[in-house]
């Protein structure tokens, strides 16, 4: 038994030997795993302080983010109004190009009768140069007959002095036959 207890002991002691081994190594594994343990833990703080610096970044960014898509929402409604607005004068343009095609028409139609009609009036007016022209000849034919007239005017108001003084002298002729036709009828009383 004392044998046994003594390899017990032996065994025990070498245990124990062993186990202050282990765990004198345990415990320097243990201080270097704690060591890079804080090494690693001072990293992963160091790193969520950085993800709190991103994350309130980002907070802001998603604050800007959304301030803008207000502004571009407010932006996209103004022009979705000026869109409809567009197409309003849009329709309004087609409507007064429309219209515009139908007064260029009507005024082409216009133009044509226009160009007709101032054929028209060429021929018109070659008529009337024409007729202008017999009227000239026949003005200058008619001032030469009124020259002529006026000549024979003159010539008849020449020979009416003339009859008037014949006129007068018959008068005179009349009275002295008259003034000697009572003498007679007078001297034939007696």
């Amino acid at each position: 038994v004392s044998s046994t207890l003594w390899r017990v002991s032996s065994t025990l002691s070498r245990v124990s030997s062993t186990l202050s081994r282990v765990s004198s190594t345990l415990s320097r594994e243990l201080v270097t795993l704690y060591r890079e343990l804080v090494a690693l833990y001072r990293e992963l703080v160091a790193l969520y302080r950085e993800l709190v610096a991103l994350y309130r970044e980002l907070v802001t960014l998603y604050r800007e983010l959304v301030a803008l898509y207000r502004e571009l929402a407010a932006l996209y409604g103004e022009l979705v109004a000026l869109y409809r607005e567009l197409v309003a004068l849009y329709r309004e343009l087609v409507a007064l190009y429309r219209e515009l095609v139908t007064l260029y028409r009507e005024l082409v139609a216009l133009y044509r009768e226009l160009v007709a009609l101032y054929g028209e009036l060429v021929t018109l007016y070659r008529e009337l140069v024409t007729l202008y022209r017999d009227l000239v000849a026949l003005y200058r034919e008619l001032v030469a007959l009124y020259r002529e007239l006026v000549a024979l005017y003159r010539e008849l108001v020449a020979l009416y002095r003339e009859l008037v003084a014949l006129y007068r002298e018959l008068v005179t002729l009349y009275r002295e036959l008259a003034a000697l036709y009572l003498e007679l009828v007078t001297l034939d009383e007696k």
